[in-house]
């Protein structure tokens, strides 16, 4: 649905009149040591290089959980695509909720570090007495699932060989030890935690190269006082997202598939475990980049107040949230509402707030699809960006 949207409105916008213009440049009289890049810049230029920076800020920047076990499920060709598809669709979905709402994925970032620290914080004392390493790099494999117990359980009187998989929380972890449950701390090394990761230092830097051309050329654009497109402008703000994410994930192994066993059952698992946390600042720098293009040009007076008012009520979103929670329990207190009313009441408001956010997101991002089609001529003097290497 969201797709055909995107394509309908793309068609009204080609419908309502389409002009080229060809650039012709002058060519250098006989041999010259360096030719300068051109003054200007093409429509597919703008495109595609928007396009990489967009796939750099929503696929390659993930650090996924440990996704669950195979274990040797649904063997031959049938299963591997099985297993393969479920996989991609996991990648997928985080590429899409990148795109909707990146301050979720800066939120998660942000709460699996803090619980990254807390547990190598809390186990480091357990690991000395163990004689086992224990870093950062351990605690984020903690938090992401990376250490499992396996109970036995029969199905249909079939016994599962080797156990049931049970991914364990950083929590879990932190018990299990503590308790005594677990006797010792797996005996694994920083090296091999992070040889599990698929992690390409090239494809990283290149991606944080792409990442950081975007910023310079859109700064340089607007300290030369020029026109950005919205798309360019989209692509911004996903753009300080993602640098705050790499930043948050450093230390985070990337793309784990297979997770560590560190303690068997031989019944089910013992009392459940687990517990995790969020962040309301990422939503602000979002909200802060759309909201810089205030004064962008619009098709239409109106688009340009829909696009100020969903710019200033994502940048203003965690405000309200904490205003609604203040209102709702002054309110409580006033009219001495009962807890399970007073829960109720919040509830509503708050997914009033998040269709409200929705709405505001998908605005925006079929705004910038549309202007792109007509875009100011301003928008295609090029700047001296174009001679940073970049993929367009």
């Amino acid at each position: 649905m969201f797709i055909q949207v995107l394509l309908w409105c793309l068609l009204v916008a080609v419908g309502s009149g389409y002009t080229t213009f060809d650039p012709v440049c002058t060519r250098p009289v006989g041999s010259v040591n360096f030719v300068s890049s051109p003054d200007a810049r093409g429509t597919m230029e703008i495109l595609c290089g928007s396009l990489f920076t967009f796939i750099a800020c929503t696929w390659t920047i993930h650090h996924p959980n440990v996704p669950e076990q195979r274990d040797g499920r649904n063997q031959g060709l049938k299963g591997d695509l099985h297993w393969g598809l479920k996989r991609a669709w996991e990648s997928a979905k985080l590429a899409l909720v990148t795109v909707l709402a990146p301050e979720l994925i800066i939120s998660i970032a942000w709460d699996q570090r803090r619980i990254a620290r807390r547990v190598k914080r809390e186990l480091q004392e357990k690991a000395a007495e163990d004689g086992v390493p224990w870093t950062l790099v351990h605690g984020h494999f903690a938090a992401m699932g990376g250490f499992v117990i396996r109970y036995n359980k029969s199905v249909k009187g079939e016994s599962e060989r080797g156990g049931v998989p049970y991914h364990l929380t950083a929590d879990d972890v932190i018990f299990l030890r503590k308790s005594g449950r677990l006797k010792k701390l797996p005996n694994v090394t920083r090296d091999e935690l992070c040889d599990k990761s698929k992690s390409d230092p090239l494809l990283k830097l290149i991606a944080i190269c792409q990442i950081s051309w975007s910023i310079i050329q859109i700064s340089a654009r607007a300290i030369r006082r020029l026109p950005i497109s919205l798309l360019e402008l989209n692509v911004l703000a996903l753009a300080a997202c993602a640098i705050v994410i790499y930043g948050l994930c450093w230390y985070k192994p990337k793309h784990v598939q297979v997770a560590r066993t560190i303690l068997t059952y031989k019944g089910d698992i013992p009392d459940p475990l687990g517990v995790a946390g969020s962040l309301f600042v990422a939503a602000t720098l979002f909200g802060a980049v759309h909201v810089a293009g205030w004064n962008l040009g619009f098709p239409t007076r109106g688009e340009q107040i829909v696009w100020r008012g969903a710019g200033t009520y994502i940048l203003t979103l965690p405000c309200m949230i904490v205003l609604l929670y203040l209102i709702g329990c002054f309110l409580g207190q006033i009219l001495r509402l009962k807890e399970e009313t007073l829960h109720s009441l919040l509830g509503f408001g708050g997914t009033l707030l998040c269709w409200v956010y929705l709405f505001a997101r998908f605005f925006i991002l079929v705004e910038t699809v549309r202007t792109f089609i007509s875009l100011p001529s301003n928008v295609f003097i090029a700047t001296w960006t174009v001679n940073i290497p970049h993929f367009a």
